[in-house]
């Protein structure tokens, strides 16, 4: 499928900026390249932090709650797979603008779309607990030791997680117990994505989380969490209405898709629901890709 290198800056999507499906020409050994923004079509990528900057990062209080945190997801990774629906996920969370210390922080850009859009619908297709094939808690070493669906196995550490945990941009959170759970588990997700990223390409875990803040290839996102896609061809209205749990995109936005409606982050949306036809109305263009998850 022909990628399109494009994060327009249009009246209707300022927010999204650098939330586009990210499909910038990148190979699997240039993750690092960078991402077309605005008039200058060449925003740097997120700059190498040091070790010494990765601990700066951590706030110090989020870091003393870390061992609660830790203790928690343990229990909840360790429950048996909580299934969610579609009206659960939409209402769980919404993509929040992501904040980056460089000069279109001032348009409240980023590019998470695509990371949340996977997300939720891979625990919408296997549930809570039931994305990540397996995790296991080594309190002794600090760290988890993961396992994709894919087989492939990562280690990542309390630090690394939180730091994750932290760059995982959202709002509107809901209060109850299941939207707490889908928050938590997408947290995990989300460092774990990062985590595969950076073992591809070995810089610092700072960068790679900015990196899928900046935005990333929809179509090729799946991946970072070991899972296999079953493409759509079909991207029609009527089609779209048929399908549950699914990734779309268009040239300037990646979504979460499930029944014919969309999660739509825009607060001018009154519910945060919005059928897929009107897609173009809050991000430009309809629909032209997507998949399913199996």
């Amino acid at each position: 499928m022909k990628k399109i290198i494009s994060i327009a800056v249009v009246a209707t999507s300022i927010f999204w900026l650098g939330c586009n499906n990210a499909s910038q020409s990148e190979s699997t050994t240039s993750a690092d390249s960078a991402i077309n923004v605005a008039t200058s079509n060449s925003a740097p990528v997120p700059a190498e932090e040091s070790s010494s900057s990765e601990m700066a990062v951590l706030d110090t209080n989020a870091m003393a709650d870390v061992n609660n945190e830790i203790k928690t997801i343990s229990a909840d990774v360790s429950e048996p797979v909580i299934a969610v629906n579609e009206q659960q996920l939409f209402g769980a969370y919404k993509q929040s603008a992501v904040r980056f210390k460089i000069w279109f922080n001032r348009f409240h850009g980023g590019g998470n779309c695509a990371s949340i859009a996977l997300i939720k619908a891979a625990i919408g297709t296997y549930g809570v607990n039931g994305v990540l094939k397996k995790v296991e808690t080594d309190e002794k070493n600090s760290l988890y030791k993961i396992t994709l669906k894919n087989n492939e196995q990562i280690s990542l550490s309390f630090r690394d997680y939180q730091m994750g945990s932290n760059g995982f941009y959202i709002e509107r959170a809901g209060t109850d117990e299941l939207s707490k759970k889908v928050m938590a588990y997408s947290k995990l997700c989300f460092a774990t994505m990062c985590k595969v990223l950076q073992g591809r390409h070995n810089r610092s875990y700072k960068f790679y989380v900015d990196r899928l803040n900046y935005g990333y290839d929809a179509e090729d996102i799946s991946d970072l969490l070991g899972l296999t896609r079953v493409d759509i061809t079909d991207v029609s209205d009527g089609n779209l209405a048929k399908l549950k749990n699914a990734v779309l995109y268009n040239p300037y936005h990646a979504i979460y898709g499930s029944s014919g409606n969309y999660d739509e982050a825009f607060t001018n949306s009154k519910t945060g629901i919005e059928p897929v036809s009107k897609l173009a109305d809050f991000h430009s263009d309809p629909v032209t890709g997507g998949y399913t998850l199996k």
